[in-house]
């Protein structure tokens, strides 16, 4: 998209008070591009904002209802950096972070979102585990639970997706839907 925001709408949309609107990841500059190209290819979220400084996706029509924004940051590159030189160094740091990726993705931060039924979400999972097949280097995990079977978290279908480029931790997204019936 060569466009630096899509056409607005002609009216403002209403903001929601009290409900999550958004959620921003802040990565390597270096790694920017392939965030990007990475969410292009697992989500059908529309793009609706590209400059040099953000990539932002709607959820839904309003964006101040849901939207997901990525952006480019030098912190983010010493963070991550830092994280990766300290881990080799600090056993207890490395343990650490490899428990919290072993536990229920329910156990870390995450953050979320619903689709209408236990069909579009049994889609969508196969298209992240084709995906993640697709680009190991995106280092993407897909942890679905269907609700009912042995481990399931909760009552719903839950799929997390580890997205390892994103960096070493804060970096899952859930999706989830009740079950069917």
């Amino acid at each position: 998209m060569d466009q630096a925001v899509k056409e607005a709408a002609k009216t403002e949309l209403p903001v929601l008070p009290n409900h999550w609107n958004h959620a921003n990841f802040s990565v390597p500059p270096e790694r920017f591009k392939e965030v990007e190209a990475c969410f292009d290819a697992l989500f059908e979220w529309e793009k609706y904002l590209v400059r040099g400084d953000i990539v932002g996706y709607r959820l839904v029509d309003n964006s101040r209802e849901g939207a997901v924004y990525v952006r480019p940051t030098a912190a983010a590159g010493k963070i991550h950096g830092a994280i990766a030189r300290l881990r080799a160094q600090d056993r207890e740091l490395d343990e650490g972070i490899r428990e919290l990726e072993a536990l229920s993705p329910d156990y870390n931060d995450h953050w979320g979102f619903a689709v209408d039924s236990a069909e579009e979400w049994e889609r969508k999972v196969a298209h992240f585990q084709e995906v993640s097949r697709a680009h190991p280097d995106w280092q993407i995990t897909v942890r679905p639970y269907r609700a009912g079977e042995p481990g399931a978290p909760s009552r719903l279908h839950q799929a997390f997706v580890r997205i390892g480029i994103l960096g070493p931790i804060r970096n899952t997204i859930e999706m989830q839907t009740p079950k069917g019936d």
